[in-house]
């Protein structure tokens, strides 16, 4: 999903790049699964392409990744 979606760098066409953004999964995780709300998650993604990455971007260019990461079911199949 943050490849396809989020892809901050524009790597997402790059051979090998499938694990570019797995820095950033746990702290996804933990969001989605703690009950973080669409503005914490809007904040952590921001946060990791501008200080992590050093990109320029605006924030509310992270929303179509809320909105995708939203549509993935994270419940167990237990």
């Amino acid at each position: 999903m943050l490849l396809e979606v989020w892809d901050p760098i524009g790597v997402k066409d790059k051979p090998n790049a499938e694990d570019e953004y797995d820095c950033c999964l746990g702290g996804i995780y933990h969001l989605l699964t703690e009950g973080g709300t669409d503005e914490q998650i809007i904040d952590y993604l921001w946060t990791q392409a501008t200080d992590h990455m050093g990109l320029t971007v605006a924030k509310d260019a992270m929303l179509p990744t809320v909105v995708a990461l939203r549509q993935i079911n994270l419940q167990s199949s237990n």
